[in-house]
C-alpha cells in the first residue's frame, strides 16, 4: 500500500553556526536533495521564528517537518534538545556547546536519555555532540565526552551511522567527526543512505543527508528511483538542449514518432537531470541563479586545492595562500547570495503591484502554512474516484468524411502553444517535466512539428496522451462537514502541447462561426470573474430596483451544477460541435481525444467515459462549447443568465412577487430540463437566492428548483462576492475585513517591530491583505465611497501597514501609507475600476490586446495626482507632511527602507518627551541634556539636542552638507549614499533614546514598588 505512512523520509542534518546566509544555502540543498525533515544545530534565531519550526528552550537546535506525507503528530523540548513524534518513529535534535564542563555535559546526556527512555518505538537522535571517538571515525581515542556518549549509546542499544572517512567539521586544516546520527536497531535496518555531500554550505560544519525507507524495508542497495521523475534545474537547460539535439539524430522515422519522441526525452533527462526523491517536485529557492551555482562550485574547487596542499605538507606559504584564496571565494559567495536575495525580493515587490495573487502571495501562504491541502491516498482513492467519474454508455461515433486536405500546423502555432506551457507544473504519467517539452519544441522544432502534423492528418490523439494520473485535492470544508475532493488529471507534457495547438485551431474556428455567448465569462481571454460580477450588478441596478416608488422586483439565483466537469456527456460535446459547423477534421480529432481515456490511481486504473479532464488544455474550451447552448436558450422576458465556467446566475425582474416567481421558476425549469437532457443535474441544496429589492422591506420568497423550495436570503455569494438584498455592500465589507484581520493577526506574530523581515519583505506580506480587501472591488466600489465602510477597510489596511513600517500604533493611516509607499485602499480600488472600464471598452470595440503599458502608467499617474492632493490637504500627520511635502519624489526614490527607528523620526511617534507626555507615559517633556525648559520633541532631539551633536557632525562631514529639517528627506532620496548616512545617524540617535526610555521605565517600576 502506497499511503502516506509508507513513504520514505529524507533528512538534512546541519550546523549553520547562527549564520543567516548558511540557512539560505541550506534551502537550496533541501530543494536539490528532496529533503522533507530538517535538523539544524545553532540556527539563526531570526530564521526559526514562527510555528513551523520546533526549537529547544535556548533555540540551540531546531527541527522542521516539510513533507506532507510525514507530518509531526506532536513535539516536546528540553534544555539543548527538541523531539518530534512522526508517524512511526521519534526524531530528536540536539546541540551541546563545546564550552561547557564535563559535569553539565553528563547532565545533558542524562536529561536526553530520560526523555528517550519514555518511548517504546524507534528513535533517532541527530545533532552536534562535540564529542570524539573512534566509534564514529575520530582519530582521538581518549576523549571524556566521547566515552560518555559511547556509554550512553550502549545503555540504549543505539547504533551510530557516521562513516569514518567523512569528517563533519572542516576549518582550515582542522577536521573532526562531531555531528552524529544515532538510532535504535529498527531504524538502522530502514536506513537506506547516510552521506556527507561534498559541497559548499558557508558553514564549517558539513551537511549530512540520510534516508529512511518505509516500514519493513531493508533498502540498502535497492534502486527505487526507476519510477521517479526528474528534478528540473535552471543551470541544466543549456545542457538539456545540447543532449536533446544529439539524441534526436537517433530517431527512426519509420517507427511511431510519439514513442520515439518519448524515448529521446527520457534518455535526455536521464543523462542530464537528477531523479526526484520520494518528496516529488519541490519549488526551489527564489533567489538562486546560475552565477551563484558557478561561484559555489568555484569555492568548492578552492577548498579542495587547499585541503590537498595540506595533505601533501607542502610549502607553508603556498598553504596559506591557498587558504586565503578559499576564504576570499567564500566571502564573495556570501556577498553574491545577499545581493541576489535583495534583487529577487525587489522583483517580487514590483510584481505585487501587478498581481496581488502572484509570487508574493504564494510565499506568504507557504510561510503561514496555508498553502498545503490534503491529498487523497491509499484505499480511499479508487472509491472516491469512482464517485467523481460516473460511468456513461461507451461513445459510438462514425468518422466524418473530410472532403478536403487537412491544413497542417505551422511553426508559429507550435511556438505559440509551447510558450503557453507553464513551468513548474507537475508532469503526467511519463514523468517528463514541461520545461523539457518546451525545450524540445524550441530546439527540435522540425521533428516536433512533423509528429504533431502526422497526428492531425490521421485525425487522432495518441493513446499515451490520453492517460491521466489522478490527484485528488481536499476541498475547504466547515467543521463537521464530510471531506470532499477536487480531482486533478495530470497529463503528459507533449500531449498538452498538442492540445494547445488544437485548442487554438478550434477557438479560431468557433470565432469564425459567431463565437460563444457574450454572457460566458469563464475560460476566455480578456474576461474574468469581475466581468461576470459587474454584469450581474449592472443588470440588477438597471432594473431601477433601488429607488422609491418602483413596483419592480429582482431576484438572483446562483445555480450549482453537481459534478459538472466530470459528468458532461461526450455525445453532447460532439453534437454541439457538429451543429455549430466546426470543421470536420477538428471534430474527428476531438472525437479521438474523448475516446479511450484512462485514469490512473495508486490503487489501479479505470476507463473514463464522460467529462473533460480538469487540468487539460482543451477541456475548458470543450466545456464552454457544450455549455454555450444553455446560455443561448430562450428564457422569459426580464430574465438574464450569466455564466462563469459552470457557475450560473439566473437574474429575473418582475412587476410583483408573483410575476417574479413565475418568471424565475420558468427559467429554472428550462435550465433543469436542459441539464437532464444532457446528462447533468442541478444541486438545489447548494444553490442560493436573494431578493434585490432596494430599500423596501419585503417578506421572504420561495423559489422552486427541481421540486425543492429555495428560500431567499439576506445575501447570496456569487464568485466570492456577497450580493446583499438591498444591493449594498455591508456584508461584503464586513466579510473582507474579518478575513483580513485574521491574516494580519497571524502575520503580526511573525513581524516584530525590532528585527524580523525588512520593509520590502513586509510589503510583500501586505499584498495578502490587499488581495482580500480588493478582490472584486470593482463590483462593490460603493464600499470604498461610503465613509463608514471606507474607514473599516482603511482600518484593516492600517493594521497591516503598522507592521510594514514598524511604527507605533498611534500613527495615522495617511502617514503609514506614505512611509510604506502603498496607496490608500480606496484609491487602489478606483484605479482597478478605471482599468476594468478600459478593458470593457476595448472588448466592445473587438480589441483583444491587453491594456497597454502607457494606459497603466497613465492610471498610476492619475492615482498619484489624487493621492498627492489628498496628502497636501490632510489635517493629520503634520510632522510627516512637513518632512515629505513631495509625495512622488519620495515614492519613486528607488532605494532605502524604513525601519523601526527611522519611522519614529518620520512620524514623531516614538521615544520623544513631547510624545510620551501626550500619551501619558511621563509627566515632564523637558530634555534631559539641554537647558531647563526646552521641550524634547522630534525636531529638537534629532537636529538640536547637544547629546547627539557628535553623531550629527560625523554624518555631515561625510555628506559635506549640514542636515536640517528642511533638507533631510531631500538628501535621503537624492542618492543611496545619502540615505545610508542619514539612516545610520537616525538609528544611532534613536537606539540611544530607546535605551534611555527603557531605563526610565525601569526607574518608574522601581519607584512604584517602593
Amino acid at each position: 500500500m502506497k499511503d502516506r505512512e509508507r513513504k520514505e523520509t529524507r533528512v538534512l542534518q546541519v550546523n549553520v553556526q547562527r549564520k543567516g546566509v548558511a540557512m539560505d544555502v541550506m534551502w537550496k540543498t533541501v530543494h536539490e536533495e528532496g529533503v522533507n525533515v530538517l535538523v539544524v544545530s545553532e540556527p539563526n534565531k531570526k530564521r526559526v521564528r514562527g510555528t513551523e519550526w520546533m526549537t529547544d528552550e535556548r533555540q540551540d537546535v531546531a527541527v522542521r517537518v516539510c513533507g506532507w506525507h510525514q507530518k509531526g503528530e506532536r513535539f516536546g523540548k528540553g534544555e539543548r534538545f527538541v523531539w518530534v513524534k512522526l508517524k512511526e518513529w521519534v526524531l530528536y535534535g540536539c546541540y551541546i556547546s563545546p564550552n561547557i564542563d564535563i559535569g553539565r555535559y553528563s547532565k545533558f546526556l542524562d536529561d536526553l536519555g530520560e526523555s528517550v527512555n519514555t518511548w517504546e518505538g524507534e528513535v533517532v537522535v541527530a545533532g552536534d555532540f562535540n564529542a570524539k571517538s573512534p566509534l564514529w571515525g575520530s582519530p582521538i581515542v581518549n576523549d571524556p565526552r566521547g566515552r560518555l556518549v559511547e556509554d550512553w549509546m550502549a545503555e540504549r542499544c543505539m547504533i551510530c551511522h557516521n562513516c569514518g572517512n567523512a569528517p563533519t567539521f572542516l576549518r582550515g586544516d582542522q577536521k573532526s567527526h562531531i555531528d552524529l546520527t544515532l538510532s535504535t536497531e529498527g531504524v538502522a535496518r530502514r536506513m537506506k543512505e547516510w552521506r556527507v555531500p561534498e559541497q559548499e554550505n558557508l558553514s564549517d560544519h558539513q551537511d549530512i543527508v540520510w534516508v529512511l525507507g518505509k516500514t519493513g524495508e531493508c533498502a540498502r542497495g535497492e534502486d527505487r528511483m526507476k519510477d521517479m521523475g526528474w528534478r528540473v534545474a535552471e543551470d541544466k537547460m543549456e545542457r538539456l538542449a545540447e543532449v536533446m539535439k544529439e539524441r534526436v539524430k537517433t530517431m527512426d522515422e519509420r517507427k511511431d514518432l510519439v514513442c520515439e519522441t518519448k524515448r529521446v526525452l527520457e534518455e535526455t533527462c536521464d543523462r542530464v537531470l537528477k531523479k526526484k526523491g520520494c518528496m516529488g517536485k519541490r519549488k526551489g529557492v527564489y533567489w538562486w541563479t546560475n552565477e551563484i551555482a558557478e561561484k559555489r562550485r568555484e569555492c568548492l574547487r578552492k577548498r579542495r586545492e587547499w585541503t590537498r596542499c595540506q595533505k601533501k605538507r607542502g610549502n607553508m606559504e603556498v598553504i596559506a595562500e591557498k587558504g586565503k584564496e578559499y576564504k576570499q571565494k567564500k566571502k564573495e559567495l556570501q556577498i553574491m547570495i545577499n545581493r541576489s536575495k535583495e534583487k529577487a525580493w525587489k522583483k517580487v515587490c514590483e510584481e505585487v503591484d501587478r498581481n496581488v495573487w502572484g509570487e508574493g502571495y504564494k510565499i506568504v501562504t507557504k510561510w503561514m502554512g496555508r498553502g498545503m491541502k490534503g491529498i487523497a491516498c491509499g484505499e480511499n482513492v479508487m472509491e472516491e474516484a469512482r464517485k467523481l467519474f460516473p460511468e456513461h454508455e461507451p461513445l459510438e461515433w462514425k468518422d466524418l468524411v473530410v472532403d478536403r486536405r487537412v491544413p497542417a500546423f505551422t511553426l508559429a502555432e507550435l511556438q505559440e502553444a509551447a510558450g503557453r506551457l507553464r513551468k513548474g507544473k507537475a508532469p503526467g504519467p511519463d514523468k517528463i517535466p514541461p520545461e523539457v517539452c518546451k525545450i524540445y519544441a524550441r530546439e527540435c522544432e522540425k521533428e516536433c512539428l512533423e509528429m504533431m502534423n502526422r497526428c492531425l492528418e490521421n485525425g487522432l490523439v495518441p493513446k499515451e496522451w490520453k492517460v491521466a494520473r489522478l490527484v485528488m485535492i481536499e476541498k475547504e470544508r466547515k467543521e463537521g462537514e464530510k471531506v470532499k475532493y477536487r480531482p486533478i488529471c495530470l497529463l503528459n507534457g507533449m500531449g498538452k502541447l498538442y492540445e494547445g495547438m488544437l485548442a487554438a485551431r478550434l477557438r479560431n474556428d468557433v470565432r469564425r462561426l459567431g463565437d460563444l455567448a457574450e454572457i460566458q465569462y469563464g475560460f476566455r481571454a480578456g474576461r474574468s470573474t469581475i466581468d461576470a460580477m459587474m454584469d450581474a450588478r449592472e443588470y440588477a441596478r438597471g432594473a431601477n430596483v433601488g429607488t422609491w416608488g418602483t413596483r419592480r422586483f429582482c431576484v438572483m439565483v446562483t445555480v450549482d451544477v453537481r459534478n459538472a466537469f466530470n459528468t458532461v456527456s461526450w455525445r453532447g460535446i460532439l453534437d454541439r460541435l457538429v451543429s455549430m459547423g466546426v470543421e470536420p477534421y477538428l471534430v474527428n480529432v476531438v472525437r479521438s481525444y474523448l475516446s479511450e481515456r484512462v485514469v490512473q490511481t495508486e490503487m489501479g486504473e479505470f476507463e473514463m467515459t464522460a467529462g473533460v479532464p480538469q487540468g487539460s488544455v482543451l477541456g475548458p474550451l470543450l466545456w464552454n462549447i457544450f455549455y454555450d447552448e444553455v446560455l443561448r436558450m430562450e428564457v422569459p422576458d426580464g430574465v438574464k443568465l450569466i455564466g462563469y465556467a459552470d457557475d450560473l446566475a439566473v437574474i429575473a425582474i418582475g412587476k410583483n412577487e408573483e410575476d417574479l416567481r413565475e418568471r424565475t421558476e420558468e427559467a429554472l425549469r428550462l435550465v433543469g430540463a436542459w441539464m437532464r437532457d444532457n446528462g447533468l443535474s442541478l444541486a438545489p441544496d447548494k444553490s442560493e437566492a436573494v431578493l434585490l429589492v432596494g430599500r423596501r422591506t419585503t417578506r421572504k420568497m420561495n423559489v422552486c428548483m427541481e421540486g425543492r423550495m429555495i428560500e431567499t436570503r439576506e445575501a447570496a455569494r456569487y464568485l466570492g462576492v456577497e450580493f446583499q438584498r438591498n444591493l449594498r455592500v455591508a456584508e461584503q465589507v464586513e466579510r473582507a475585513v474579518r478575513k483580513a484581520k485574521v491574516v494580519v493577526g497571524a502575520l503580526g506574530r511573525l513581524l516584530p517591530n525590532v528585527g524580523g523581515p525588512r520593509a520590502s519583505k513586509r510589503r510583500v506580506l501586505c499584498s495578502v491583505v490587499h488581495g482580500m480587501l480588493l478582490y472584486g472591488a470593482e463590483a462593490w466600489i460603493d464600499g470604498y465611497r461610503i465613509q463608514k465602510y471606507r474607514q473599516m477597510l482603511l482600518g484593516a489596511q492600517r493594521n497591516m501597514l503598522l507592521r510594514v513600517c514598524c511604527a507605533y500604533r498611534t500613527v495615522s493611516g495617511e502617514a503609514l501609507c506614505v512611509l510604506a509607499g502603498v496607496p490608500p485602499l480606496d484609491l487602489l480600488a478606483e484605479e482597478r475600476l478605471r482599468e476594468w472600464k478600459r478593458r470593457k471598452d476595448e472588448r466592445e470595440r473587438e480589441a483583444t490586446s491587453p491594456p497597454s503599458v502607457a494606459c497603466k502608467r497613465k492610471a498610476r499617474e492619475e492615482l498619484m495626482r489624487v493621492w498627492s492632493e489628498r496628502w497636501r490637504q490632510t489635517e493629520k500627520a503634520a510632522w510627516t507632511r512637513r518632512l515629505i511635502p513631495n509625495l512622488p519624489e519620495w515614492i519613486d526614490r528607488g532605494h532605502g527602507e524604513v525601519n523601526h527607528y527611522t519611522s519614529q523620526v518620520l512620524t514623531g511617534h516614538g521615544s520623544f518627551g513631547a510624545y510620551l507626555k501626550r500619551i501619558g507615559k511621563i509627566e515632564c517633556a523637558a530634555c534631559l541634556y539641554c537647558e531647563e525648559g526646552v521641550e524634547e520633541d522630534v525636531e529638537h532631539a534629532i537636529f538640536e539636542c547637544k547629546r547627539w551633536a557628535r553623531v550629527r557632525e560625523e554624518c555631515e562631514e561625510k555628506l559635506g552638507k549640514r542636515v536640517n529639517v528642511n533638507n533631510m528627506i531631500e538628501m535621503m532620496v537624492e542618492n543611496e549614499e545619502g540615505w545610508k548616512e542619514i539612516d545610520r545617524m537616525l538609528v544611532k540617535i534613536m537606539k540611544d533614546k530607546c535605551e534611555q526610555e527603557r531605563e526610565r521605565e525601569r526607574e518608574r517600576r522601581d519607584m512604584r514598588r517602593e
